[in-house]
């Protein structure tokens, strides 16, 4: 038997046992937080997102990097007490009855309310703000049962667009699978049966998520049925946020403190039985993508779920994470074994007097210097497949609302033309900024915001991720290896200082210091003289080596310096030349060649 839990009513602990799934239902006047024992965010709600911009799921910030406020708030808070509006709420595993997730709930005293009173004097091409603006999902059918009209939040919450169930008869919507069962027939069928009453009921949407739904008969001034209106809530399964939070706390390096005593997580202590294994490469990106990372394991399995369904995906990222990349993955997924377009528009690369031109295309005649016969746009181009817009937060503003209003149709009129066309795509959006800071200053509209990030993923950038940063330059040079005939390889104290670097142009710039190295290695074997001269400098300047560089030392001088700094460091690790020489990855002569020659320098004035 499936059990929900109101936050309202909730006594402040939430017990999971064998007797069915428990799930969470969202609430439209609250924020809500599901953290991990150690306090990061692993679960939001819309509301939340939209009050404190916090990063996407999946991410894992701590609660004290998206508000320090709620941090101390969070602190102070026994379970169950409200101070400020604010509650916490504990979860407790089935079986060990130990913590493992919490809940804070924000309240808001003046938002609407969840099943708002909408009047339907006016046709559904024209429905009330109540309807259109409404937080919860809502599903409108007519009396015969046919589909007449959804709000966005309903399309955010199934990532289901209109057009999908538009006109459609909800008995022919259960048989394709769309619903698990439409609590639209149930509440015909009582009025058929003279028993005119709501109906409440979990569902399952085609896309695997489970909502609650509650159906409710509207009638016209003349007393006589006319709609069905659904409400559409959202639901959190407790038992998939138990994994997350397995999963989240064994695969981070250093835990945060605990709020108010929160139990945590000893990595070294073995996970409860039945507990999930760290996260796998899901299949189809096996050949596709080099990770091992947990964390950026865990971003892999959101993309491979994102792209089983047809709803408009965000990637969020920092320059160089490879989101142009995960863009052609999801591709490949959804195109499967069908030969369906990939079209990546660059939006800054596009002059502003050139961009609707370049997207929508344009008639013969348009404009000076148009081509005879016009020409199509890449929404045309990208028809039946994906359409990738890369740094979506370069789009001029004047051109944002013509972009919003194609991808809300579906249909695109090219300039100068009189009647639309068809350019239906799978719309894929990235950006480095930030959509909440871009939506503040004006540069990004936010029903545009809403109507591409329905799916939206943060990448993490190669310094979260350090599991994946040898598997990187090992796939790169063997790639570079296989291309320049090649057998160059990297010795280990390389590959101790590339681990070590900050990468902040994440893996394009790791890409680009193996290229690098390839071109100016005189040997097989990559050495520490071999790295480019701004690593070392860098590295120097953070004080893992004695001396600083000069801004006018030679590179000769400057490798030296290195070279000799880290021969000292590794033998005095290592206590031994012969040990030394293995960490190093050179022969014992080499380095007693290397000593000598350092002796002589002893007199020498620092850099």
């Amino acid at each position: 038997m499936d059990r929900l839990i109101d936050i309202h009513t909730s006594d402040g602990c939430i017990h999971l046992g064998p007797d069915g799934p428990a799930y969470l239902l969202d609430a439209a006047d609250a924020a809500i937080a599901g953290l991990t024992r150690s306090g990061c965010l692993i679960y939001q709600n819309r509301r939340f997102f939209h009050r404190y911009g916090a990063a996407s799921v999946g991410a894992g910030p701590h609660i004290k990097e998206v508000s320090p406020d709620l941090w101390r708030i969070a602190e102070s808070l026994e379970k169950g007490q409200t101070i400020q509006n604010h509650r916490l709420i504990t979860v407790h595993g089935a079986g060990t009855g130990e913590p493992i997730a919490h809940f804070l709930v924000c309240r808001h005293a003046n938002a609407a309310p969840a099943e708002p009173l909408i009047a339907f004097d006016s046709t559904p091409q024209n429905m009330p703000p109540e309807f259109t603006d409404a937080y919860h999902g809502l599903y409108l059918a007519n009396a015969e049962g046919y589909t007449v009209k959804v709000n966005a939040s309903y399309e955010k919450i199934s990532c289901l667009p209109e057009d999908e169930v538009w006109g459609k008869h909800l008995a022919e919507l259960q048989e394709q699978g769309y619903f698990s069962q439409s609590v639209t027939l149930k509440v015909l069928d009582g009025m058929k049966r003279r028993r005119a009453m709501d109906v409440s009921l979990v569902q399952q949407i085609i896309t695997g998520k489970v909502v609650a739904v509650t159906g409710r008969p509207l009638y016209g001034a003349d007393g006589r049925l006319r709609w069905v209106l659904t409400f559409v809530r959202e639901l959190l399964p407790l038992h998939v946020l138990a994994q997350k939070c397995d999963r989240f706390e064994r695969s981070r390096s250093g835990p945060w403190p605990g709020l108010g005593g929160w139990e945590k997580r000893d990595p070294d202590v073995p996970s409860p039985a039945g507990a999930r294994r760290l996260p796998s490469m899901p299949s189809p990106l096996k050949s596709m993508i080099v990770a091992a990372d947990p964390a950026f394991l865990e971003t892999l399995n959101l993309i491979e779920k994102a792209a089983r369904c047809d709803a408009p995906i965000l990637l969020l990222g920092e320059t160089g994470v490879g989101k142009d990349k995960l863009a052609q993955c999801i591709h490949a997924i959804q195109a499967g074994k069908n030969d369906i377009p990939f079209v990546p528009v660059n939006c800054p690369a596009i002059p502003e007097e050139l961009f609707e031109s370049e997207l929508f295309g344009y008639e013969e005649g348009a404009f000076s210097g148009a081509r005879k016969g016009g020409k199509a746009g890449l929404f045309e181009a990208a028809h039946g497949g994906v359409l990738f817009l890369n740094e979506i937060g370069e789009i001029p503003l004047s051109r944002q609302a013509k972009l919003l209003s194609v991808l809300d149709e579906g249909m695109v009129r090219r300039v100068g033309a009189t009647r639309g066309k068809q350019a239906r795509a799978r719309i894929i959006c990235a950006t480095n900024r930030d959509p909440a800071r871009c939506i503040q200053e004006g540069s990004l509209r936010e029903d545009l915001y809403h109507r591409i990030s329905i799916l939206t993923i943060r990448i993490p950038p190669l310094r979260d991720r350090k599991g994946d940063i040898l598997p990187l330059m090992l796939h790169f040079i063997r790639e570079k290896s296989r291309r320049g005939n090649s057998n160059k390889t990297l010795s280990p104290s390389v590959q101790e200082m590339l681990m070590a670097h900050h990468w902040p142009g994440n893996v394009r710039e790791l890409r680009n210091v193996v290229e690098t190295l390839f071109v100016f290695s005189d040997s097989d074997l990559i050495t520490v003289s071999d790295l480019p001269r701004d690593m070392l400098n860098r590295r120097a300047e953070n004080g893992s080596i004695k001396g600083r560089l000069t801004e006018n030392a030679s590179l000769k001088d400057a490798v030296a310096r290195f070279e000799e700094a880290m021969i000292q460091e590794v033998l005095q690790e290592c206590g031994s030349a012969a040990a030394a020489a293995r960490r190093l990855g050179i022969d014992p002569t080499t380095l007693t060649r290397k000593l000598k020659r350092l002796r002589g320098r002893a007199s020498s004035p620092p850099l």
